[in-house]
């Protein structure tokens, strides 16, 4: 669905060692490549060059000198950063924006969680604006302009990974911000890897086994990234390394409780079977007491409550 929409004039709140100043800017372009405004700014006291070291903390760029006007000194910039906030923008239009995304269908969308912890992550193609961006819980809401469909979306599933890093709790915590977690919301098993260049990357399981073999797959990674010849790095990898071992073990030995308790419940393990549980205990290097619990699923079943 596309939607007639004004040109949208917003206020942007610039942070400055003085405290917040007010910019008002327009949008100019609508591409969908580049967004390119006018601002109408330079208070008293507050330098051209004030001005745009302000705009490159936030991701704007000057681009091409300044012209004296007689609302204020004028001069055209273009937004750098990957996705542009909406935040910035007046309430008229942000209350336009808002009506225009609650009437249309999204195009993209992913909800985590659900009742009151749902968090949506919707994409939008809207006339005038383009690509929007829609991120919602029970606290906030927020939107975003896009330069493309593909950047939508990456920046969509960048934000859900963010999210499930800030949800989920890291198998090994070295402090250093890498990591892989693990975790279940509302019945979905997640694998989230928090990167050295801030990103995360994500997976949807299908349950709790093949996300915890992923995430020792992500963890052996992971080790391969640090300086083994340092002793700190040494260590760190060590650390990723056993974790990654003891979840493989942990589900071997799973599967190895399954296999026995299958096969006494099919009558081939026990009083009248192909094998006794004296000789499979002794083929197994435990004692027969031990099997007895395996077969009862009190041992060798992490997953007792479901067994």
């Amino acid at each position: 669905m596309t939607a007639q929409l004004t040109t949208p004039i917003y206020t942007a709140h610039l942070v400055t060692r003085d405290g917040v100043r007010e910019v008002q800017i327009l949008r100019t372009l609508t591409d969908g490549e580049h967004l390119r405004i006018e601002t109408i700014a330079v208070e008293d006291g507050w330098t051209q060059r004030d001005i745009e070291s302000v705009l490159r903390r936030h991701h704007w760029r000057v681009d091409g000198s300044w012209q004296d006007g007689d609302d204020g000194s004028r001069v055209a910039v273009e937004w750098t950063n990957r996705s542009w906030p909406v935040e910035v923008i007046d309430r008229d239009a942000d209350r336009e924006l808002t009506e225009v995304c609650d009437e249309a269908d999204p195009v993209w969308s992913y909800h985590l969680g659900e009742g009151n912890g749902l968090e949506s992550y919707l994409l939008y193609r809207l006339d005038r604006y383009g690509w929007v961006s829609y991120v919602g819980n029970s606290y906030t809401v927020k939107y975003c302009i896009h330069a493309s469909e593909e950047e939508a979306i990456d920046t969509l599933t960048q934000w859900v990974g963010e999210s499930l890093w800030a949800t989920l709790d890291p198998v090994v915590r070295w402090g250093d911000g890498l990591g892989v977690a693990t975790g279940e919301i509302e019945g979905t098993w997640y694998v989230v890897r928090h990167l050295a260049d801030g990103t995360c990357e994500w997976r949807e399981c299908d349950d709790e086994e093949t996300a915890d073999l992923l995430a020792a797959v992500w963890m052996e990674e992971l080790a391969e990234q640090y300086d083994e010849g340092d002793l700190f790095g040494r260590i760190a990898a060590a650390a990723y390394r056993r974790a990654a071992a003891r979840i493989r073990e942990r589900w071997a030995t799973q599967e190895l409780g399954d296999a026995v308790r299958a096969a006494h419940e099919a009558g081939a393990l026990g009083r009248g079977g192909d094998l006794s549980v004296a000789d499979l205990a002794s083929r197994l290097g435990v004692r027969r007491e031990h099997l007895y619990r395996v077969v009862d699923g009190e041992e060798w079943n992490h997953l007792k409550d479901e067994w």
